[in-house]
């Protein structure tokens, strides 16, 4: 038996913390979501030559996405009638008296489109009895896979819910806590999860998270694809797949800059084509006045080439030389104050007491720097 697990699509996402940024390109972004992330789905079963996509829960990212959203949606699994689309209602999009799913909109749907309402099993094919979980409220701290009865009819049996594997640091109480044995209790050959949204293939062989198809934000560093697993017969481990259907790359990079190679090597990975980009910088170092005009140079010559960029360079120091002084401001005064500074900083010489001990007193010194080099620059 062959299937596809994905979770997490998030449909109808707004990405507020991109809010400031390109509109143009936060439309895009959204559209990617809610339209060509779905068709990617459907295309990857389909260039597979597989008929099933089990869906764990947050279809949705919640009760209010449009009525146009949701039936691009419908239009889209309608387009594929051969391949069979089951879905769980997640914490994001749970089937309550609120729930998306009791819209008007969802009154028809397409035939290949199950969305199940219960927590049921449902015997696919006569070869699998699939257990689906369905939750019904934002928050629990119940197992919402507890009520699966561990039996042995001989066929293969798969569960599908959405929660946190209690694993120590990953979980949180509130987030439907799952037993990380959940699937040697429950006698299950592939338990397949949602909510977390990077992959996870748990240490029994059985318990995967297959991660969002399409990142929602930085920190998703195993994310933007689907699972194809394959299961010969109860009781033998399943083969799992995984397959890229991302149109974004999300990257999140800290790197430290003190020259003009150092700047060359960060940025000219970008300086190309690399459209589908959301790049977030984090800059530490320290710059000379002319290696920081070129810092800034380089920032505006990417800014073209990624979708969103966001740089951070608050601990970039500019390192003003004696010319640079004599240059810009003769007076001695100023440079003995930048002088005192750099010592300060350097741990060379204490901070003036009048600030207090709980002062960051290096960090003073820095944020003083910064703004004589930015003074000096303007």
């Amino acid at each position: 038996m062959k299937f596809i697990h994905t979770s997490d699509w998030q449909i109808g996402m707004t990405f507020p913390g991109l809010s400031g940024k390109d509109p143009d390109e936060v439309v895009r972004l959204k559209n990617i979501r809610n339209d060509q992330m779905i068709r990617s789905i459907f295309e990857c079963a389909k260039r597979l030559d597989i008929h099933l996509i089990l869906a764990a829960g947050d279809q949705f990212e919640d009760s209010h996405v449009p009525d146009k959203i949701i039936s691009k949606f419908l239009s889209v699994v309608k387009g594929y009638g051969d391949i069979d689309l089951y879905l769980i209602p997640g914490n994001h999009d749970p089937y309550n008296e609120n729930s998306i799913y009791k819209r008007d909109v969802f009154q028809q749907i397409p035939a290949n489109l199950h969305i199940i309402k219960e927590n049921q099993m449902i015997e696919y094919n006569d070869e699998a009895e699939i257990y689906f979980t369905v939750l019904k409220e934002k928050y629990g701290s119940y197992n919402p896979l507890d009520w699966i009865e561990s039996k042995d009819s001989g066929k293969l049996r798969i569960g599908v819910g959405h929660g946190s594997l209690k694993i120590e640091n990953k979980y949180k109480e509130e987030d439907f806590p799952i037993d990380t044995d959940t699937a040697i209790k429950k006698n299950l050959d592939y338990l397949a999860l949602g909510h977390w949204h990077s992959f996870l293939a748990y240490g029994d062989g059985r318990t995967f998270y297959s991660g969002t198809p399409e990142p929602t934000r930085h920190g998703e560093k195993a994310s933007g694809h689907v699972l194809e697993v394959e299961i010969d017969r109860h009781n033998v481990s399943p083969r799992i797949q995984k397959h890229e259907i991302n149109s974004y790359t999300w990257i999140d990079k800290s790197s430290e800059v003190y020259s003009k190679d150092d700047i060359d090597l960060l940025f000219s990975p970008y300086l190309t084509s690399f459209k589908e980009c959301v790049l977030k910088l984090s800059l530490t170092g320290q710059l000379s006045l002319e290696d920081y005009d070129y810092l800034e140079q380089q920032i505006d010559g990417v800014k073209s080439k990624v979708s969103f960029l966001d740089v951070n360079k608050d601990n970039v120091n500019i390192n003003l030389s004696d010319d640079d002084l004599k240059d810009h401001m003769p007076d001695d005064y100023i440079k003995n104050v930048y002088d005192r500074l750099n010592e300060i900083h350097d741990g060379a010489e204490p901070c003036p007491s009048s600030l207090g001990e709980e002062v960051d007193q290096k960090m003073c010194a820095l944020k003083a720097l910064q703004i004589m080099g930015q003074g000096f620059r303007e």
